[in-house]
């Protein structure tokens, strides 16, 4: 599903039911308001459950996090951990995003949310497939 919430940032899902998984892959200037949406969106699909871990890829988005987001993840997170019982993983490239997203992970754990940062797809989905 590419899903375009401002006429310049789209962000993809899909749905791996076989897989337990998730994926949002966001594009260019984006915002946390975005990749929330796209996911909120795909978590209504009838064939998501709370169980299914989620990948998000940064590595094509020119994201620039902010304080601001780390307080709305963890509000959100807050708000939906009942939708929430698989792992999140966040993948980028970009030093300042992985930053931000660790602190993020430190927040959501509070919320028995599991979620972490890496900077490479492989160590993002072997700790995702990880029991």
């Amino acid at each position: 599903m590419r899903v375009c919430y401002n006429d310049v940032v789209p962000v993809e899902t899909f749905l791996h039911p076989d897989k337990k998984l998730l994926c949002a892959k966001c594009f260019g200037k984006v915002l946390f308001e975005d990749c929330r949406k796209a996911l909120v969106e795909a978590m209504a699909d009838e064939a998501y459950r709370p169980e299914y871990s989620q990948f998000i890829d940064l590595n094509d988005a020119q994201y620039i996090p902010t304080i601001q987001d780390v307080s709305e993840a963890f509000k959100q997170t807050s708000l939906m951990r009942d939708a929430l019982k698989g792992k999140i993983a966040i993948v980028t490239t970009s030093k300042p995003t992985f930053i931000i997203a660790k602190a993020i992970k430190q927040l959501v754990e509070k919320n028995g949310i599991a979620l972490d940062a890496f900077m490479a797809t492989d160590a993002a989905m072997t700790w995702l497939h990880r029991t």
